[in-house]
C-alpha cells in the first residue's frame, strides 16, 4: 500500500464523496489555540463546528472532560458528521525556524492510527484517511520525514491515506508520488 497523493482541494471531492467507510482528516494545530493560516482556513469555512470545538478545547476556561488535555502532543476528535472526523494534532508551536515537534506530531498520528482503525472495527468498511501535506508548510516540517512517519504509522497498520496539496505547493522532497 502506498501513499495516494492527489492535487487539488480536498473539500470539493470529500464533501460529495460516495465511498463506504468512515473518513479521518488529520491536521496539525498549534498549541496556542490560534486558528487563522493554512489548512484551518477552508476547514473552519467547510465545517464550522470543526472551528468552534477547536477553540473551545483550546480555551482553558471551557473545558470538556471527554477531550484530551489541550497541549503538544494531544489530538482532539471531532464528530463532523455521520461519516466524516477532523483529528487536531497538537505538534507545533507559533514561531521559531521550525515550529513542528516530530516527536509530538509522532504521538498524534499514532492516536489517529487507533482511532481510524476502532471506526473500521466499528462498521463494516475501512474507515481511511483523507489528509493535506500536513506539518511541512507554515509548520516548516520536512515532508520526506513526515512521509516516512506517514509510512510507519498509517502505512504499515494497512490504513488508506490520500494526501491533497494545493497547485504549486507539492511538497518538497516528495518521495512516494503515486498520484491520480
Amino acid at each position: 500500500m502506498k501513499i495516494k497523493y492527489i492535487e487539488g482541494d480536498l473539500f470539493s471531492p470529500l464533501l460529495n464523496d460516495k465511498e463506504p467507510g468512515a473518513i479521518v482528516i488529520p491536521h496539525v494545530c498549534n498549541n496556542q489555540g490560534a486558528w487563522g493560516a493554512g489548512f484551518v482556513v477552508p476547514l473552519g469555512r467547510n465545517f464550522p463546528i470543526e472551528k468552534q470545538k477547536y477553540l473551545q478545547w483550546a480555551d482553558i476556561d471551557e473545558i470538556n472532560l471527554s477531550d484530551p488535555i489541550f497541549g503538544l502532543g494531544s489530538t482532539q476528535f471531532v464528530n463532523v458528521n455521520d461519516k466524516i472526523f477532523v483529528a487536531n494534532m497538537v505538534a507545533q508551536t507559533l514561531g521559531g525556524n521550525r515550529p513542528l515537534y516530530y516527536n509530538y506530531l509522532s504521538k498524534c498520528m499514532d492516536e489517529v492510527a487507533c482511532f481510524t482503525l476502532k471506526r473500521t472495527e466499528s462498521r463494516e468498511n475501512e474507515a481511511r484517511i483523507i489528509c493535506p501535506a500536513f506539518g511541512a508548510g507554515l509548520a516548516g516540517g520536512n515532508w520526506p520525514f513526515i512521509e516516512q512517519l506517514i509510512q510507519d504509522c498509517w502505512i504499515k497498520r494497512n490504513i488508506q491515506v490520500t494526501v491533497y496539496y494545493l497547485e504549486n505547493t507539492k511538497p518538497e522532497g516528495l518521495i512516494n508520488e503515486c498520484s491520480i
